[in-house]
Protein backbone atom coordinates (compact mmCIF):
# COMPACT_ATOMS: atom_id res chain seq x y z
CA UNK A 1 0.00 0.00 0.00
CA UNK A 2 1.75 3.26 -1.33
CA UNK A 3 1.89 6.20 1.37
CA UNK A 4 -0.22 8.59 1.75
CA UNK A 5 0.46 11.85 -0.51
CA UNK A 6 -2.42 14.25 -2.09
CA UNK A 7 -5.22 12.04 0.10
CA UNK A 8 -5.39 13.90 3.46
CA UNK A 9 -7.01 16.17 1.74
CA UNK A 10 -9.47 14.28 -0.06
CA UNK A 11 -9.94 12.26 3.00
CA UNK A 12 -11.12 15.78 4.80
CA UNK A 13 -13.53 16.46 2.01
CA UNK A 14 -15.16 13.12 2.13
CA UNK A 15 -15.34 13.34 5.70
CA UNK A 16 -16.92 16.85 5.95
CA UNK A 17 -19.11 15.84 3.33
CA UNK A 18 -20.29 12.73 5.19
CA UNK A 19 -20.75 14.36 8.48
CA UNK A 20 -22.71 17.44 6.75
CA UNK A 21 -25.41 15.04 5.65
CA UNK A 22 -25.49 13.24 9.23
CA UNK A 23 -25.43 17.09 10.97
CA UNK A 24 -27.75 18.73 8.19
CA UNK A 25 -30.26 16.09 8.74
CA UNK A 26 -30.31 16.75 12.75
CA UNK A 27 -30.48 19.84 12.20
CA UNK A 28 -33.67 21.42 12.35
CA UNK A 29 -34.80 18.59 14.84
CA UNK A 30 -32.11 18.82 17.73
CA UNK A 31 -31.90 20.42 20.29
CA UNK A 32 -34.70 21.89 21.09
CA UNK A 33 -35.14 25.60 19.78
CA UNK A 34 -33.45 27.55 22.59
CA UNK A 35 -34.67 31.01 23.89
CA UNK A 36 -30.72 32.01 23.12
CA UNK A 37 -31.46 31.93 20.23
CA UNK A 38 -34.17 33.47 19.42
CA UNK A 39 -32.36 36.56 21.68
CA UNK A 40 -29.36 36.21 19.17
CA UNK A 41 -31.67 36.36 16.32
CA UNK A 42 -33.56 39.34 17.61
CA UNK A 43 -30.35 41.65 18.34
CA UNK A 44 -28.79 40.78 15.31
CA UNK A 45 -32.16 41.38 12.95
CA UNK A 46 -32.22 44.89 15.05
CA UNK A 47 -28.47 45.31 14.15
CA UNK A 48 -28.73 44.66 10.76
CA UNK A 49 -31.94 46.17 9.64
CA UNK A 50 -31.98 49.35 11.88
CA UNK A 51 -28.38 49.64 12.85
CA UNK A 52 -29.40 49.02 16.66
CA UNK A 53 -28.02 46.06 18.52
CA UNK A 54 -30.91 45.45 20.98
CA UNK A 55 -33.91 43.14 21.70
CA UNK A 56 -36.82 43.79 19.97
CA UNK A 57 -39.68 41.77 21.67
CA UNK A 58 -39.55 42.96 25.44
CA UNK A 59 -41.92 45.20 24.91
CA UNK A 60 -39.52 48.32 24.94
CA UNK A 61 -37.95 49.89 21.92
CA UNK A 62 -34.50 49.30 21.95
CA UNK A 63 -34.89 47.37 24.98
CA UNK A 64 -31.34 45.61 27.07
CA UNK A 65 -28.88 46.97 23.99
CA UNK A 66 -25.91 45.53 23.66
CA UNK A 67 -23.05 47.34 23.45
CA UNK A 68 -20.03 45.59 24.90
CA UNK A 69 -19.23 43.81 21.39
CA UNK A 70 -20.13 41.07 19.02
CA UNK A 71 -21.40 43.56 16.36
CA UNK A 72 -19.17 41.70 13.54
CA UNK A 73 -21.37 38.59 14.54
CA UNK A 74 -24.38 40.07 14.82
CA UNK A 75 -23.92 41.62 11.51
CA UNK A 76 -23.33 38.55 9.92
CA UNK A 77 -26.08 36.66 11.59
CA UNK A 78 -28.50 39.73 10.50
CA UNK A 79 -27.71 39.76 7.13
CA UNK A 80 -28.49 36.25 6.73
CA UNK A 81 -31.80 36.10 8.15
CA UNK A 82 -32.43 39.41 5.81
CA UNK A 83 -31.52 37.54 2.64
CA UNK A 84 -32.62 34.25 3.49
CA UNK A 85 -35.71 34.42 5.65
CA UNK A 86 -35.78 34.27 9.37
CA UNK A 87 -36.38 31.26 10.15
CA UNK A 88 -35.18 29.03 13.06
CA UNK A 89 -33.38 26.59 10.01
CA UNK A 90 -31.38 29.57 8.76
CA UNK A 91 -30.28 31.04 11.89
CA UNK A 92 -28.80 27.75 12.68
CA UNK A 93 -27.22 27.01 9.25
CA UNK A 94 -25.51 29.99 10.62
CA UNK A 95 -23.26 28.03 13.08
CA UNK A 96 -23.03 24.81 10.64
CA UNK A 97 -21.00 27.23 8.02
CA UNK A 98 -18.98 28.01 10.90
CA UNK A 99 -18.56 24.75 11.70
CA UNK A 100 -17.39 24.13 8.22
CA UNK A 101 -15.03 26.90 8.29
CA UNK A 102 -13.37 26.02 11.35
CA UNK A 103 -12.48 22.24 10.25
CA UNK A 104 -11.18 23.59 7.21
CA UNK A 105 -9.25 26.17 8.80
CA UNK A 106 -8.20 23.23 11.73
CA UNK A 107 -6.77 21.05 9.13
CA UNK A 108 -4.54 24.28 7.52
CA UNK A 109 -3.63 24.75 10.77
CA UNK A 110 -2.23 21.45 11.75
CA UNK A 111 -0.70 20.87 8.66
CA UNK A 112 1.19 23.39 8.99
CA UNK A 113 2.52 23.02 12.84
CA UNK A 114 2.71 19.00 12.48
CA UNK A 115 1.86 17.39 9.44
CA UNK A 116 -1.28 16.66 6.64
CA UNK A 117 -2.04 13.57 8.54
CA UNK A 118 -2.08 15.05 11.72
CA UNK A 119 -4.24 17.77 9.77
CA UNK A 120 -6.21 15.43 8.71
CA UNK A 121 -6.71 13.44 12.25
CA UNK A 122 -7.31 16.90 13.99
CA UNK A 123 -10.15 18.38 11.39
CA UNK A 124 -11.56 14.85 11.96
CA UNK A 125 -11.88 14.24 15.53
CA UNK A 126 -13.09 17.92 16.28
CA UNK A 127 -15.75 18.07 13.47
CA UNK A 128 -17.31 14.76 15.27
CA UNK A 129 -16.76 16.09 18.63
CA UNK A 130 -20.31 15.61 20.68
CA UNK A 131 -19.15 19.15 22.03
CA UNK A 132 -18.73 20.71 18.61
CA UNK A 133 -21.83 18.65 17.22
CA UNK A 134 -24.14 20.96 19.47
CA UNK A 135 -22.35 24.28 18.81
CA UNK A 136 -23.03 23.74 15.13
CA UNK A 137 -26.64 22.84 15.96
CA UNK A 138 -27.42 26.15 17.98
CA UNK A 139 -27.35 29.59 16.55
CA UNK A 140 -25.12 31.04 18.99
CA UNK A 141 -21.95 32.78 18.61
CA UNK A 142 -18.95 29.83 20.11
CA UNK A 143 -18.68 28.11 16.83
CA UNK A 144 -17.55 31.18 14.90
CA UNK A 145 -15.58 32.59 17.94
CA UNK A 146 -13.12 28.97 17.15
CA UNK A 147 -13.18 29.45 13.35
CA UNK A 148 -11.89 33.70 14.28
CA UNK A 149 -9.37 31.95 16.36
CA UNK A 150 -8.05 29.26 14.12
CA UNK A 151 -8.34 32.10 11.63
CA UNK A 152 -5.54 34.37 13.04
CA UNK A 153 -3.37 31.31 14.14
CA UNK A 154 -3.21 30.23 10.34
CA UNK A 155 -2.22 33.67 9.67
CA UNK A 156 0.52 33.85 12.21
CA UNK A 157 1.84 30.74 11.04
CA UNK A 158 1.98 32.33 7.73
CA UNK A 159 4.16 35.41 8.82
CA UNK A 160 6.25 33.20 10.47
CA UNK A 161 7.48 31.70 6.83
CA UNK A 162 8.04 35.81 6.09
CA UNK A 163 6.86 38.84 6.86
CA UNK A 164 6.28 42.49 6.72
CA UNK A 165 5.44 45.18 9.22
CA UNK A 166 1.99 46.10 8.22
CA UNK A 167 1.09 42.44 7.85
CA UNK A 168 1.81 41.65 11.81
CA UNK A 169 0.21 45.26 12.14
CA UNK A 170 -2.39 43.77 10.61
CA UNK A 171 -2.42 40.41 12.47
CA UNK A 172 -2.83 42.56 15.71
CA UNK A 173 -5.47 44.64 13.99
CA UNK A 174 -7.75 41.76 13.41
CA UNK A 175 -6.77 39.79 16.87
CA UNK A 176 -8.41 43.35 19.11
CA UNK A 177 -11.43 43.52 16.94
CA UNK A 178 -12.15 39.81 16.89
CA UNK A 179 -11.37 39.33 20.14
CA UNK A 180 -14.60 41.29 20.74
CA UNK A 181 -16.55 41.90 18.07
CA UNK A 182 -17.17 38.01 17.43
CA UNK A 183 -17.94 37.22 21.06
CA UNK A 184 -16.22 38.28 24.59
CA UNK A 185 -15.35 35.07 24.83
CA UNK A 186 -13.07 34.85 21.82
CA UNK A 187 -10.47 36.37 24.66
CA UNK A 188 -9.78 33.67 25.81
CA UNK A 189 -8.29 31.89 22.86
CA UNK A 190 -7.05 34.86 20.97
CA UNK A 191 -5.11 36.66 23.75
CA UNK A 192 -2.50 33.28 24.55
CA UNK A 193 -2.26 33.24 20.71
CA UNK A 194 -0.65 36.85 20.63
CA UNK A 195 1.07 36.48 23.61
CA UNK A 196 3.20 33.26 21.85
CA UNK A 197 3.80 35.54 19.02
CA UNK A 198 5.03 38.24 20.91
CA UNK A 199 7.19 36.02 23.15
CA UNK A 200 7.88 34.14 19.72
CA UNK A 201 9.03 37.52 18.41
CA UNK A 202 10.73 38.58 21.06
CA UNK A 203 12.99 35.37 21.23
CA UNK A 204 14.15 35.77 18.06
CA UNK A 205 15.02 39.80 18.57
CA UNK A 206 12.08 40.30 16.04
CA UNK A 207 11.59 43.78 17.22
CA UNK A 208 10.58 45.18 14.54
CA UNK A 209 8.03 43.00 14.20
CA UNK A 210 6.91 43.13 17.98
CA UNK A 211 6.29 46.98 17.83
CA UNK A 212 4.33 46.13 14.68
CA UNK A 213 1.82 43.78 16.76
CA UNK A 214 1.84 46.21 19.31
CA UNK A 215 0.90 49.09 17.15
CA UNK A 216 -1.74 46.73 15.33
CA UNK A 217 -3.39 45.22 18.61
CA UNK A 218 -3.31 49.18 20.23
CA UNK A 219 -4.96 50.62 16.55
CA UNK A 220 -7.41 47.73 16.80
CA UNK A 221 -8.31 48.56 20.56
CA UNK A 222 -8.44 52.34 19.65
CA UNK A 223 -11.11 51.19 17.41
CA UNK A 224 -13.06 49.92 19.49
CA UNK A 225 -13.68 52.06 21.73
CA UNK A 226 -15.70 54.57 19.52
CA UNK A 227 -18.63 51.73 18.91
CA UNK A 228 -18.77 50.34 22.24
CA UNK A 229 -19.68 51.12 25.99
CA UNK A 230 -18.33 48.57 28.36
CA UNK A 231 -19.27 50.49 31.29
CA UNK A 232 -22.27 48.18 31.21
CA UNK A 233 -20.19 45.02 31.57
CA UNK A 234 -19.05 44.87 34.96
CA UNK A 235 -23.00 45.17 36.31
CA UNK A 236 -23.82 42.33 33.56
CA UNK A 237 -21.82 40.15 34.99
CA UNK A 238 -21.81 41.41 38.66
CA UNK A 239 -23.95 38.59 39.92
CA UNK A 240 -21.66 35.73 39.53
CA UNK A 241 -19.11 37.07 41.23
CA UNK A 242 -17.60 36.37 44.53
CA UNK A 243 -18.22 37.85 47.44
CA UNK A 244 -14.67 39.73 47.50
CA UNK A 245 -15.11 41.53 44.50
CA UNK A 246 -17.91 44.16 42.91
CA UNK A 247 -16.97 43.53 39.62
CA UNK A 248 -15.72 40.64 37.36
CA UNK A 249 -12.37 40.29 35.66
CA UNK A 250 -10.60 41.06 39.46
CA UNK A 251 -8.39 39.99 42.37
CA UNK A 252 -8.82 40.56 45.57
CA UNK A 253 -6.07 42.95 47.56
CA UNK A 254 -5.70 40.58 50.62
CA UNK A 255 -4.24 37.12 51.27
CA UNK A 256 -7.34 35.64 52.76
CA UNK A 257 -9.58 37.17 50.31
CA UNK A 258 -7.60 35.96 47.33
CA UNK A 259 -7.08 32.66 48.60
CA UNK A 260 -10.87 32.64 48.89
CA UNK A 261 -11.45 34.09 45.51
CA UNK A 262 -9.02 31.20 44.33
CA UNK A 263 -10.92 28.41 46.16
CA UNK A 264 -14.32 29.59 44.72
CA UNK A 265 -13.51 30.15 41.31
CA UNK A 266 -11.82 26.60 41.55
CA UNK A 267 -15.05 25.01 42.95
CA UNK A 268 -16.88 26.63 40.29
CA UNK A 269 -14.32 25.64 37.04
CA UNK A 270 -15.03 22.26 38.46
CA UNK A 271 -18.50 22.67 38.07
CA UNK A 272 -18.42 23.76 34.87
CA UNK A 273 -15.88 20.42 33.86
CA UNK A 274 -17.74 18.20 35.42
CA UNK A 275 -21.21 19.69 33.44
CA UNK A 276 -19.72 20.34 30.64
CA UNK A 277 -17.56 17.84 29.56
CA UNK A 278 -18.53 14.58 32.33
CA UNK A 279 -22.07 14.90 32.00
CA UNK A 280 -22.75 16.48 28.70
CA UNK A 281 -23.96 14.00 25.32
CA UNK A 282 -22.28 11.24 27.96
CA UNK A 283 -20.13 8.21 26.74
CA UNK A 284 -19.30 10.58 23.57
CA UNK A 285 -17.42 13.36 25.27
CA UNK A 286 -15.98 11.15 28.11
CA UNK A 287 -14.39 9.35 25.01
CA UNK A 288 -13.13 12.66 23.72
CA UNK A 289 -11.35 13.89 26.91
CA UNK A 290 -10.11 10.35 27.00
CA UNK A 291 -8.28 10.91 24.19
CA UNK A 292 -7.21 14.21 24.61
CA UNK A 293 -6.32 13.46 28.29
CA UNK A 294 -3.85 10.68 27.28
CA UNK A 295 -2.28 12.79 24.15
CA UNK A 296 -1.69 15.83 27.37
CA UNK A 297 0.37 13.28 29.42
CA UNK A 298 2.22 12.06 26.04
CA UNK A 299 2.78 15.55 24.94
CA UNK A 300 4.28 16.80 28.29
CA UNK A 301 6.50 14.04 28.89
CA UNK A 302 7.16 12.96 25.25
CA UNK A 303 6.42 15.33 22.83
CA UNK A 304 8.30 17.67 20.55
CA UNK A 305 8.31 21.24 21.12
CA UNK A 306 5.55 22.18 19.05
CA UNK A 307 2.91 19.56 20.74
CA UNK A 308 4.01 21.37 24.26
CA UNK A 309 3.64 24.72 22.90
CA UNK A 310 0.03 23.39 22.00
CA UNK A 311 -0.83 22.02 25.61
CA UNK A 312 0.72 24.91 26.91
CA UNK A 313 -1.68 27.37 24.87
CA UNK A 314 -4.43 25.61 26.03
CA UNK A 315 -3.44 26.31 29.84
CA UNK A 316 -2.76 29.18 29.55
CA UNK A 317 -5.99 30.13 28.05
CA UNK A 318 -7.80 27.63 30.41
CA UNK A 319 -6.16 28.95 33.27
CA UNK A 320 -6.92 32.27 32.74
CA UNK A 321 -10.79 31.37 32.12
CA UNK A 322 -10.71 29.88 35.14
CA UNK A 323 -9.45 32.73 37.10
CA UNK A 324 -10.98 35.84 35.54
CA UNK A 325 -14.34 34.22 34.31
CA UNK A 326 -17.28 34.30 36.74
CA UNK A 327 -20.36 33.40 34.27
CA UNK A 328 -19.21 29.65 32.98
CA UNK A 329 -21.57 28.19 30.58
CA UNK A 330 -21.73 24.32 29.21
CA UNK A 331 -21.78 26.28 26.22
CA UNK A 332 -18.18 27.34 26.10
CA UNK A 333 -17.58 23.39 26.35
CA UNK A 334 -16.13 23.64 22.86
CA UNK A 335 -14.14 26.42 22.73
CA UNK A 336 -11.21 24.36 23.38
CA UNK A 337 -12.16 20.79 21.06
CA UNK A 338 -9.30 22.10 18.51
CA UNK A 339 -6.42 22.43 20.78
CA UNK A 340 -7.56 19.44 22.35
CA UNK A 341 -8.17 17.72 18.89
CA UNK A 342 -4.46 18.68 17.45
CA UNK A 343 -3.70 17.17 20.67
CA UNK A 344 -4.67 13.97 20.15
CA UNK A 345 -3.32 14.28 16.30
CA UNK A 346 0.00 15.03 17.62
CA UNK A 347 0.49 12.05 19.72
CA UNK A 348 -1.64 9.65 18.01
CA UNK A 349 0.51 9.32 14.76
CA UNK A 350 3.70 8.28 16.48
CA UNK A 351 1.89 6.06 18.51
CA UNK A 352 -0.52 4.60 15.96
CA UNK A 353 2.20 4.76 13.74
CA UNK A 354 4.56 2.62 15.91
CA UNK A 355 1.80 0.33 17.15
CA UNK A 356 0.96 -0.58 13.36
CA UNK A 357 4.68 -1.13 12.59
CA UNK A 358 4.41 -3.70 15.57
CA UNK A 359 1.39 -5.33 14.30
CA UNK A 360 3.18 -5.81 11.37
CA UNK A 361 6.09 -7.39 12.63
CA UNK A 362 4.79 -9.65 15.34
CA UNK A 363 0.99 -10.22 13.51
CA UNK A 364 1.82 -9.91 9.79
CA UNK A 365 -0.47 -6.46 9.78
CA UNK A 366 0.47 -5.26 5.80
CA UNK A 367 3.09 -2.99 5.95
CA UNK A 368 1.25 -0.50 3.97
CA UNK A 369 -0.65 0.37 6.69
CA UNK A 370 1.69 2.39 8.81
CA UNK A 371 1.15 6.03 7.30
CA UNK A 372 -2.66 5.12 8.29
CA UNK A 373 -1.58 4.46 11.84
CA UNK A 374 -2.26 7.88 13.71
CA UNK A 375 -5.80 7.84 11.60
CA UNK A 376 -6.66 4.09 12.87
CA UNK A 377 -5.95 4.73 16.25
CA UNK A 378 -8.55 7.71 16.43
CA UNK A 379 -11.06 5.35 14.44
CA UNK A 380 -12.83 4.46 17.25
CA UNK A 381 -13.17 8.12 18.45
CA UNK A 382 -14.65 9.13 14.84
CA UNK A 383 -17.07 6.59 14.66
CA UNK A 384 -18.40 6.65 17.57
CA UNK A 385 -19.57 10.28 17.80
CA UNK A 386 -20.51 9.94 14.12
CA UNK A 387 -23.16 6.90 15.17
CA UNK A 388 -23.96 9.39 18.10
CA UNK A 389 -24.77 12.20 15.79
CA UNK A 390 -26.79 9.76 13.58
CA UNK A 391 -28.44 8.52 16.16
CA UNK A 392 -29.69 11.59 17.43
CA UNK A 393 -31.24 12.71 13.82
CA UNK A 394 -33.20 9.34 13.53
CA UNK A 395 -34.58 9.47 16.80
CA UNK A 396 -35.65 13.22 16.90
CA UNK A 397 -36.24 13.49 12.90
CA UNK A 398 -40.10 13.31 13.84
CA UNK A 399 -40.05 16.72 15.57
CA UNK A 400 -41.37 19.59 13.62
CA UNK A 401 -40.75 22.97 14.97
CA UNK A 402 -41.93 24.60 11.43
CA UNK A 403 -45.34 22.38 12.14
CA UNK A 404 -45.98 23.49 15.84
CA UNK A 405 -45.42 27.29 14.48
CA UNK A 406 -48.26 26.02 11.99
CA UNK A 407 -50.49 25.59 14.21
CA UNK A 408 -50.19 28.80 16.74
CA UNK A 409 -50.41 30.88 13.51
CA UNK A 410 -53.77 29.40 12.77
CA UNK A 411 -55.45 30.55 16.01
CA UNK A 412 -53.49 33.93 16.26
CA UNK A 413 -54.57 36.40 13.62
CA UNK A 414 -52.11 38.63 11.90
CA UNK A 415 -51.34 42.29 13.45
CA UNK A 416 -52.86 40.69 16.95
CA UNK A 417 -50.15 41.37 19.76
CA UNK A 418 -48.93 38.28 20.93
CA UNK A 419 -47.31 36.98 24.06
CA UNK A 420 -45.17 33.62 24.28
CA UNK A 421 -41.86 31.70 25.03
CA UNK A 422 -39.20 33.56 22.89
CA UNK A 423 -38.62 31.06 20.07
CA UNK A 424 -41.90 32.06 18.51
CA UNK A 425 -39.54 35.06 17.51
CA UNK A 426 -38.81 32.97 14.52
CA UNK A 427 -42.45 33.21 12.84
CA UNK A 428 -44.13 36.04 14.59
CA UNK A 429 -41.93 39.05 14.84
CA UNK A 430 -42.71 40.27 11.22
CA UNK A 431 -46.01 39.05 11.22
CA UNK A 432 -47.35 40.48 14.74
CA UNK A 433 -46.17 42.82 17.66
CA UNK A 434 -44.38 40.11 19.56
CA UNK A 435 -43.53 40.14 23.42
CA UNK A 436 -41.19 37.66 24.97
CA UNK A 437 -42.39 36.36 27.97
CA UNK A 438 -38.24 36.80 28.69
CA UNK A 439 -39.39 40.18 29.85
CA UNK A 440 -40.60 38.61 33.40
CA UNK A 441 -36.76 37.53 33.34
CA UNK A 442 -34.53 39.02 35.74
CA UNK A 443 -32.43 39.30 32.50
CA UNK A 444 -28.03 40.53 32.58
CA UNK A 445 -28.95 41.57 36.55
CA UNK A 446 -31.78 44.66 35.22
CA UNK A 447 -34.43 43.83 37.79
CA UNK A 448 -37.00 43.22 35.85
CA UNK A 449 -38.83 39.79 37.09
CA UNK A 450 -41.83 40.82 39.87
CA UNK A 451 -41.93 39.67 43.19
CA UNK A 452 -45.14 38.81 43.49
CA UNK A 453 -48.41 38.14 41.55
CA UNK A 454 -50.08 41.41 42.42
CA UNK A 455 -46.75 42.87 40.40
CA UNK A 456 -47.14 40.16 37.73
CA UNK A 457 -50.72 41.11 36.82
CA UNK A 458 -49.76 44.97 36.77
CA UNK A 459 -46.81 44.60 33.93
CA UNK A 460 -49.29 42.23 32.20
CA UNK A 461 -52.24 45.11 32.02
CA UNK A 462 -49.39 47.61 30.96
CA UNK A 463 -48.21 45.02 28.34
CA UNK A 464 -51.93 44.66 27.36
CA UNK A 465 -51.37 41.48 24.83
CA UNK A 466 -53.85 40.21 22.54
CA UNK A 467 -53.32 36.76 22.73
CA UNK A 468 -51.21 34.79 25.06
CA UNK A 469 -49.11 31.41 23.84
CA UNK A 470 -48.61 29.52 27.53
CA UNK A 471 -46.28 26.16 27.76
CA UNK A 472 -46.35 26.09 31.20
CA UNK A 473 -43.30 28.20 31.94
CA UNK A 474 -41.78 31.77 31.46
CA UNK A 475 -38.66 33.59 31.22
CA UNK A 476 -36.20 31.21 29.32
CA UNK A 477 -36.76 28.59 32.36
CA UNK A 478 -36.89 24.78 31.81
CA UNK A 479 -39.21 24.32 34.69
CA UNK A 480 -42.25 25.68 36.11
CA UNK A 481 -41.60 28.55 38.49
CA UNK A 482 -43.45 30.46 41.19
CA UNK A 483 -43.68 33.17 38.48
CA UNK A 484 -44.71 30.96 35.90
CA UNK A 485 -48.03 29.76 38.41
CA UNK A 486 -48.69 33.55 38.69
CA UNK A 487 -48.51 34.11 35.16
CA UNK A 488 -50.97 30.85 34.47
CA UNK A 489 -53.43 32.15 37.09
CA UNK A 490 -53.43 35.72 36.01
CA UNK A 491 -54.33 34.40 32.44
CA UNK A 492 -56.75 31.90 33.64
CA UNK A 493 -58.58 34.65 34.99
CA UNK A 494 -57.98 37.63 32.99
CA UNK A 495 -57.96 35.57 29.56
CA UNK A 496 -60.01 33.49 27.68
CA UNK A 497 -58.40 29.77 26.31
CA UNK A 498 -59.34 29.66 22.49
CA UNK A 499 -57.05 26.40 21.51
CA UNK A 500 -55.11 23.52 22.77
CA UNK A 501 -51.89 22.53 21.16
CA UNK A 502 -50.81 18.80 22.59
CA UNK A 503 -47.10 18.24 20.38
CA UNK A 504 -45.82 14.94 21.27
CA UNK A 505 -42.41 17.67 21.48
CA UNK A 506 -43.28 20.77 22.30
CA UNK A 507 -45.18 22.76 25.45
CA UNK A 508 -43.58 21.09 28.25
CA UNK A 509 -42.15 24.07 30.03
CA UNK A 510 -41.00 26.09 27.43
CA UNK A 511 -37.64 24.58 26.04
CA UNK A 512 -37.66 20.62 27.65
CA UNK A 513 -39.48 19.48 24.40
CA UNK A 514 -41.48 16.36 26.58
CA UNK A 515 -44.17 17.33 24.92
CA UNK A 516 -47.63 18.60 26.72
CA UNK A 517 -50.40 21.53 26.46
CA UNK A 518 -49.87 24.54 25.17
CA UNK A 519 -52.60 26.86 25.85
CA UNK A 520 -53.50 29.76 23.83
CA UNK A 521 -55.41 32.44 25.38
CA UNK A 522 -57.31 35.58 23.68
CA UNK A 523 -56.91 38.43 26.14
CA UNK A 524 -58.20 41.34 24.22
CA UNK A 525 -61.45 43.81 24.47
Amino acid sequence: MPPLKLRPILLLVAGIAVILVVNLFSLAAYPMPHCDEAGNASISWNAATRGIPAFDFLAQDNALRNESGGRYMMLLAGNVLRVFGSSHLVHRLTSTTGWILASILLYAVGRRLFSPMAGLIAAMAFTTSLNVFGASHIARQEIWVIAAALGLCLFYLHLREGHTPWKVALLGLLAAQLAVEIHLMAIFLIMPLLLWAGIEMLWRRRYSALTALIAGGVAGAALLLPLHDFSGLGSTLATTTTRHCDTPFCLPGTPAALWDYLRQNLASFAGFVSSAYLRRYSAGVLLFMLYALCAAVYSLFRGGGTSRLVLAYLALSLGAFMLLMPHRNPFYAPLWDAGFALLIAATAIPVGEGLTAYLSRRAGWPGGLRPYGGLLLVLPLLAGNLFVQAYLGLKFAPRDFDGYLDQIEARVPPGAHLMGDAVLWYRFHERNEFTADMYFADIFGQGRGPDSAEKLAEEMRQLAPDYVVDTGAIACSVDPTLQSQWYSAYLQVNCQPVARIDDPWFGAYGQIGQGGPTIIYACGP
